[in-house]
């Protein structure tokens, strides 16, 4: 079984998998608004805060239902596991989600960098690259086009 760590900073988000030993080493039995030291999952001076998290089959975990258990809770206004046209005003309806604790059942695991280390976490990329590289691809999607349409 494949863990995923996402690991977000302000506007940026990348998401690392983590072999299963070192996985549960650092999380098992942590809840939601926990603190990780980054060194246990390869980022070394770095603090994480556990925000979040899915299970096995996708359910995602709330922070207002204790423990690593799945329940039905009963929801009236869109909110985690919810979207926001499957309910209505004056709605009500009965959802699965899994508790705030994480266990091994649990195989993605969403953070908030709190503390920097000294290795970078995100690469930035070069501002000349990141315009050049897309506006070539689109030049050639339409040529193509237009060779088709011919």
């Amino acid at each position: 079984m494949t863990y995923r760590v996402v690991i977000s900073q302000k506007d940026r988000a990348m998401q690392i998998t983590v072999e299963p030993n070192n996985f549960l080493k650092a999380f098992l039995g942590k809840k939601i608004g926990d603190t990780i030291d980054g060194g246990l999952i390869g980022y070394p001076g770095y603090e994480f805060i556990i925000t979040g998290g899915s299970d096995v089959a996708g359910f995602p975990m709330r922070k207002d239902v204790a423990g690593g258990i799945k329940k039905r809770i009963l929801v009236s206004k869109p909110c985690t596991g919810v979207r926001g046209k499957r309910i209505k005003k004056g709605d009500r309806i009965r959802i699965l989600v899994r508790g705030n604790t994480i266990t091994d059942q649990i195989v993605q695991v969403n953070c908030v960098v709190t503390k920097e280390g000294k290795v970078q976490l995100f690469i930035d990329k070069k501002e000349g690259d990141a315009d050049a590289a897309p506006a070539e691809g689109a030049e050639a999607a339409k040529d193509d086009k237009k060779k088709k349409k011919k």
